[in-house]
């Protein structure tokens, strides 16, 4: 049973664009929550994410896999999901499993947001 408090905030920059802040423990009771979240936004035309880990205090495998499955929905309309804020450990996890090559990762959510808004003008001059 979930001890932490869990809690997603999302904030839509523009048409396209949000960051998601998530809260608290990142687990197996809380990712359909957090898959959730990513679904509607994708479904309503947001598809440039800006997933803020930092106040995730704990990321398993269910919170990795939401994140993939957000991926592949998002590069479907050639958007792009964009961590930031990461701990060292869930890095360690990415690397290991190799999958920190297909998301854009960040320190600050400034970085995040300059890097996503740069890939939009570039896709919308080609």
């Amino acid at each position: 049973m979930p001890t932490v408090d869990f809690g997603i905030r999302t904030d839509r920059l523009d048409s396209h664009t949000a960051v998601v802040n998530i809260e608290g423990d990142l687990d197996l009771y809380r990712a359909p929550e957090f898959a959730e979240a990513l679904t509607s936004l994708i479904t309503r035309g947001w598809y440039h994410l800006v997933v803020n880990l930092g106040k995730v205090t704990f990321i398993d495998t269910t919170g990795v896999g939401v994140l993939i499955g957000a991926h592949k929905r998002v590069k479907e309309w050639d958007g792009s999901i964009t961590v930031v804020n990461t701990s060292p450990r869930f890095m360690k996890i990415l690397q290991a499993i190799r999958l920190a090559p297909i998301f854009q990762i960040f320190e600050t959510l400034e970085d995040a947001l300059s890097a996503v808004r740069a890939d939009e003008t570039l896709l919308s001059a080609v």
